[in-house]
């Protein structure tokens, strides 16, 4: 923790940057990054911290790092060709680190000055008697009677040759006890390249849908289809291959055909 009576900071201009960060080590001593995935408390005291990984996860990190070994990535590729528990593990690192930053920060935060005694029974009297106070508040809106809602399983990762495939499937369905019969929907399923600050613009990697459900094409990688109260439409995906170095990202989006007139 850094005393904030200082003017300057006591780490030195140079390293100002590295201010309310954590530095991830992992064996042997290696400084992968120095991590703030969190926005910063304008409250909180200045703090750095220090991560340095157990034995048992030090391979796992390491196949998260991407070639310049500058950051713990949980959608690196390499993690998920066996399944999703080595993603699962940095993720709950990544957490964890955030977590325990933040509560430190908040731990060490001056007490906040006694609010005042107010009398908010005679308040609200008086408030009643003389009629202060908001009128005509309108009603809160009627929920949705039949939502859609998509939930998507992968991508899965595959070794293909030279390149990758993802694979997987989504799940569109109604809440249980939903008043309608069947609701037609339009969905749209993309992967793209994952990049730094968001998902790549160029086109999406080929997908082959296989869904359990008849589809209807409507272009620009839009499909109508119909779900009804007994089961999910579900709808499976095998992508083309794909170089090994790229970061996938699965980009599902399901909508109601009504939105389509709008």
């Amino acid at each position: 923790m850094l005393d904030d009576s200082e003017e300057e900071n006591p780490l030195g201009e140079d390293f100002e940057n590295r201010l309310d960060t954590v530095a991830l080590v992992r064996g042997p001593l290696m400084v992968v990054d120095y991590h703030q995935n969190w926005r910063l408390s304008a409250t909180a005291p200045r703090a750095v911290g220090c991560f340095v990984a157990a034995e048992d996860v030090d391979e796992v990190l390491k196949l998260s790092e991407p070639p310049a070994h500058d950051r713990w990535d949980p959608t690196a590729q390499r993690l998920q060709i066996d399944g999703d528990e080595k993603t699962e593990i940095v993720k709950s690192i990544l957490a964890r680190i955030k977590k325990g930053f933040r509560d430190f920060q908040n731990s060490a935060k001056p007490p906040a000055p006694p609010r005042p005694r107010r009398l908010t029974k005679l308040e609200r009297d008086l408030a009643s008697w003389f009629g202060v106070g908001p009128k005509g508040r309108p009603a809160p809106p009627e929920p949705n009677p039949a939502p859609i809602s998509l939930r998507p399983y992968g991508p899965r990762i595959e070794v293909d040759g030279d390149g990758l495939r993802a694979t997987g499937h989504v799940d569109i369905s109604l809440p249980e006890g939903s008043p309608v019969a069947e609701l037609p929907f339009r969905v749209r399923i993309l992967l793209k390249v994952a990049e730094e600050d968001g998902v790549s613009a160029a086109d999406p990697i080929p997908l082959e849908l296989e869904p359990d459900c008849p589809l209807e094409p409507l272009g620009e990688d839009l499909w109508l289809g119909v779900v009804t109260p007994a089961g999910p439409a579900r709808i499976g995906f095998r992508s083309q291959a794909y170089d090994p170095s790229w970061t996938v990202q699965l980009v599902p989006e399901v909508l109601p055909v009504e939105e389509a007139a709008s």
